[in-house]
């Protein structure tokens, strides 16, 4: 006399992390009652994602009508942690200004990753870590890539040097500045807070910047030196302006004797 096996779900699969000890999921197939399952059978026994199988330490387990719990044991693939370094701008604002090049921290899923920026911080020229910093902890999830951010402030700076330029006179020099910021930051050519025009000139209009020549984008300060041309036109002088040029026309006598004579307007 022959029987079939009944529909079974009696076997429940363990997935247990190897190094953490811990279950990842649980699985529960379907086979017939007094069957084998196969625990290598990816068709019956689909492996967590993220994971990868390690050596088999179970059995292959036979359905009955009596419930059944077996392990298998696998091990997180291979994973990284991104860690970034931000500038945080000079109103303590964090942004997202990359200032140097990511960090991995080398892990695997199923892991936790515990990284404290305070200790033994990266040293980037030209800034200084933000004190205090909260420890990150990170679970390492399967099909999740994470980021830790890491702040720094720009360390004062002056390396840039403006220089004014009168294009219609090319012989007339003026002082150089080196206005004060921190690296990072952007300096803005146009702010009168932190470029002193000379006195009786102001900003050419970007119009009449001679062919060739043109107005410099707004420089970040950085530890190497730069210049910058910030280009600029004398003030309008009214006839009443003590810098105003008078010219007075004097009559010559027939002996070519200059007179004080004044002619004309």
């Amino acid at each position: 006399v022959y029987y079939t096996g009944n529909l079974n779900q009696t076997i429940s699969v363990h997935f247990i992390d190897k190094q953490t000890k811990k279950t990842v999921t649980v699985e529960v197939p379907e086979g017939h009652t007094g069957s084998v399952l196969d625990l290598t059978n990816p068709d019956k026994v689909k492996i967590p994602d993220g994971y990868h199988r390690v050596e088999q330490m179970t059995q292959n387990p036979t359905y009955s009508t009596d419930k059944q719990d077996v392990n298998v044991y696998v091990a997180g693939n291979e994973a990284a942690v991104t860690v970034h370094y931000y500038l945080q701008d000079e109103q303590g604002r964090p942004t997202t200004t990359k200032i140097a090049n990511d960090s991995q921290i080398g892990t695997q899923v199923g892991q936790t990753v515990t990284f404290d920026p305070n200790k033994n911080p990266k040293k980037i020229e030209g800034y200084t870590l933000v004190s205090n910093q909260t420890p990150k902890v990170v679970e390492i999830q399967p099909n999740r890539h994470q980021e830790i951010p890491v702040y720094y402030t720009g360390d004062k700076n002056n390396k840039i040097t403006v220089h004014f330029v009168d294009p219609k006179n090319n012989g007339t020099t003026f002082p150089t500045e080196k206005p004060e910021g921190h690296t990072g930051s952007v300096l803005n050519l146009d702010d009168n807070n932190q470029i002193k025009i000379p006195a009786g000139y102001h900003r050419l209009n970007p119009a009449d910047i001679p062919n060739g020549k043109k107005r410099p984008e707004n420089p970040t300060y950085s530890t190497k030196d730069q210049n910058v041309d910030v280009y600029i036109t004398g003030d309008p002088v009214d006839s009443h302006d003590r810098n105003a040029l008078t010219i007075n026309h004097y009559l010559q006598d027939g002996k070519g004797h200059q007179t004080k004579h004044v002619v004309g307007p």
